[in-house]
């Protein structure tokens, strides 16, 4: 099974829009509030506070914080995994140290179940009316994830991750390949070596 993403435009409302901006924020604020503490931890203490330990303080901020009640606990929680992948990226060098985000620029946040796109319409938990979806093609295979974006012209998006079974291209015998690790990214048509050492698609 492979995971496939579908990007759709969605135009909310004004009511919709003030949800979905509550959301951005409250996402952005438990992501930037576990860095800082995480970060904090480190650079005093030389301590280490992992995905599972930021999880089991999230109900004390919540407490702290009333207003994050009114988010979905899910998205929320989607959060503090996008950090931990932030974190996982960087001891891989793969990527710099996780840094906050901001209320300019791209924001958005994840639901990873209990929401339905249905009829050119997104219903998703917390907002009772639907969001209105302009699916200009079907997604296909299971949804398992969706996230909402806004990006920095103003305009909304739903991504939609659907998993779905790989589709087998037919055989071309046109080509043969080498193992990169026998010969440098060669090629051969027709028995023939290419000339120009490129790959041929």
């Amino acid at each position: 099974m492979i995971l496939k993403t579908y990007r759709y435009r969605i135009y909310p409302d004004v009511e919709q829009k003030k949800f979905l901006e509550k959301h951005f924020g409250s996402c952005r604020f438990v992501y930037n509030y576990f860095l800082a503490l995480r970060s904090s931890a480190w650079k005093k203490r030389r301590e280490s506070t992992g995905w599972m330990q930021s999880q089991a303080m999230l109900p004390k901020l919540k407490a702290d914080n009333p207003w994050l009640k009114e988010i979905n606990s899910q998205s929320l929680q989607c959060s503090l995994q996008n950090l931990e992948k932030a974190y996982k990226m960087f001891f891989k060098k793969l990527a710099e140290y996780p840094r906050f985000h901001k209320k300019q620029g791209r924001q958005s946040f994840t639901v990873p179940q209990h929401f339905l796109v249905l009829n050119n319409w997104l219903k998703i938990p917390k907002l009772k009316s639907g969001i209105r979806v302009r699916m200009h093609r079907p997604p296909l295979g299971k949804a398992k994830t969706l996230t909402i974006i806004k990006e920095p012209s103003g305009k909304y998006y739903v991504s939609i991750a659907c998993e779905c079974e790989p589709v087998m291209l037919p055989p071309n015998h046109k080509y043969s390949w080498c193992r990169p690790w026998l010969e440098r990214y060669c090629c051969f048509e027709l028995g023939r070596k290419n000339q120009s050492s490129q790959v041929v698609l």
